[in-house]
């Protein structure tokens, strides 16, 4: 590894003080005036990102400007890599500085072993892709019920229902998002807009002896959508996965995603962490006890060959019986999860509604100072496959901006995009 002259010490103190004294929008960090020329936040990360070099553009299999060079860089620390592509990406690939003047956002991936290829789990080496798929399957039945429950459930009571992401016409990729989230295998690959989420990822498990090397990859938006991968916005009451900022792509090409992105390598820390408002994220994310006892049915009901009887199951208003499947782990029900209280419903979209509204701002806006640039080929990847969450969530978005008071510039850099996407939903974007 080349020599660097900013220290793994000063890239982990430059990474604390960004949490402590900036605030996130989108991609980018706003501080004070007072702290930026006290702490000189942005002068540390250009210096650290300028000290992260390009080491090799391994030789990529397809020529063609569709598929341009990897990008690989390596780096002496998990704080290196954070801050390089938090710079690189608003300073590079959102100005259009790299590819032709195309503005798109990078979207991250972190895994703990650089020789690990970039595909979904679906994909790898000796899976039952037949009896995953029957889990996929299993799982989308159970939360279609569950949620179907939910709606008859309050109209029972005469209580209004929050109808979005309920019921037959929500989307199959919807539900096995959040299936690939709780562990059951798919043809998606978990990504994220904030990089020191995925940097976690790829620390997690580490030994921190020296000898392991992970990679922390950044998808650039549009390369992507050119390449035949599609991005798919999680189910808003999976709240874990709004608070790390995830999203999923979905890809059927047979080509390698690795060759499209940028590879910045480092040694994983195990005790890296996820500070975003100077409080620590990821050991914060609630245990989502419901979520996972979808799963563990869902996996039983396979292993036991009792899938047929399930989609068989009569329906039931208080959630699903499972009684007559006689599985190995004595769950015989399966209530209605907290959030069918409409109270518990409406926080919890309102926790997701923030959460996404940086997670959206990243992948759709570009700033100069403060004013905002729609980057349209965003905003079209986004509706691809997530038109439908988006129909649910942008009215609430909406509210939430138009509550804040007026001395609030967020408002004058959302509004833009909530705009592009209410046109884009149109068809006229």
């Amino acid at each position: 590894m080349a020599k660097f002259r900013t220290t793994r010490e000063e890239a982990k103190r430059l990474y604390e003080d960004l949490a402590r004294h900036t605030t996130v929008v989108g991609a980018y960090n706003f501080a004070s005036e007072e702290d930026e020329r006290r702490l000189r936040l942005w002068d540390r990360q250009t210096e650290i990102a300028a000290d992260c070099k390009v080491t090799a553009e391994p030789k990529n299999d397809h020529a063609s400007g569709d598929h341009p060079p990897q990008i690989l860089i390596e780096v002496p620390s998990v704080w290196h890599a954070v801050i390089h592509m938090l710079v690189n990406n608003r300073s590079s690939w959102m100005t259009g500085e790299v590819a032709l003047n195309r503005r798109m956002s990078l979207i991250y991936r972190g895994q703990r072993d650089c020789r690990w290829q970039l595909e979904p789990s679906l994909a790898r080496p000796g899976i039952d892709v037949e009896k995953e798929q029957a889990k996929q399957l299993a799982f989308s039945d159970l939360l279609r019920r569950l949620l179907d429950s939910e709606s008859q459930f309050n109209w029972l009571l005469g209580l209004s229902s929050i109808d979005t992401f309920v019921g037959k016409d929500t989307p199959d990729f919807i539900s096995i998002a959040a299936a690939q989230h709780y562990g059951i295998r798919t043809d998606l690959l978990d990504f994220t807009t904030d990089p020191a989420v995925a940097a976690w990822f790829a620390c997690s498990g580490s030994k921190g002896k020296g000898e392991e090397t992970a990679s922390l990859f950044g998808l650039p938006m549009e390369l992507a959508a050119h390449n035949g991968v599609g991005l798919i916005l999680p189910h808003p009451f999976v709240e874990r996965v709004y608070n790390q900022h995830g999203v999923f792509s979905y890809y059927a090409g047979g080509a390698s995603l690795r060759g499209v992105c940028v590879e910045v390598r480092f040694p994983p820390t195990p005790d890296f962490q996820v500070l975003r408002d100077n409080a620590v994220v990821m050991e914060a994310l609630p245990a989502d006890r419901w979520w996972m006892s979808l799963v563990r049915v869902a996996e039983e009901v396979v292993e036991n060959d009792r899938l047929d009887d399930l989609l068989a199951t009569e329906k039931h208003p208080l959630g699903v019986n499972l009684i007559d499947l006689d599985l190995p782990s004595g769950i015989d029900f399966i209530g209605l999860p907290e959030f069918a209280a409409r109270d518990q419903k409406v926080r919890l979209l309102r926790n997701s509604i923030a959460q996404l509204t940086n997670t959206l701002l990243h992948l759709t806006v570009q700033l100069d100072g403060q004013t905002p640039r729609v980057m349209k080929s965003g905003v079209r990847m986004c509706i691809q496959f997530g038109g439908f969450t988006l129909r649910g969530v942008l009215p609430l978005l909406r509210e939430r901006i138009e509550s804040m008071s007026s001395d609030n510039w967020l408002p004058s850099i959302v509004e833009p995009m909530l705009d592009a996407f209410e046109e884009g939903l149109r068809g006229r974007l």
